[in-house]
């Protein structure tokens, strides 16, 4: 599991959370630090802040679907438009494709 948020103290909370539990897990900082562990391996599990410094959550959100297709990516913010929610969704999940209606 990756865990990607710029503030210390969120990330603090969410490690004791994922201690308590028994979870393995890694924590970055910023975008780029994420992509690039990303590139390095497989995770399961992302959680990430969509607003970070440099690369957004949005970006990691990205690069791990391109990645691992079946990484689950959980995106959280405190401010956020309904513009990027409908971004994240379509990033986080595969395309559907309709067959040729037969009328």
């Amino acid at each position: 599991m990756l865990v990607v948020d710029d503030e210390e103290v969120v990330l603090q909370v969410l490690s004791t959370l994922l201690e308590r539990k028994g979870h393995a897990y890694e924590t970055v900082t910023d975008g780029e630090a994420a992509i690039a562990k990303l590139r390095e391996k497989p995770f399961h599990l992302v959680i990430t802040d969509k607003n970070l410094p440099g690369l957004s959550g949005l970006d990691v959100l990205r690069e791990a679907k391109a990645a691992s297709p079946d990484t689950d990516v959980i995106m959280m913010t405190g401010f956020s438009s309904m513009d990027s929610a409908i971004e994240a969704l379509n990033l986080a999940r595969p395309p559907t494709w309709r067959s040729p209606s037969m009328t």
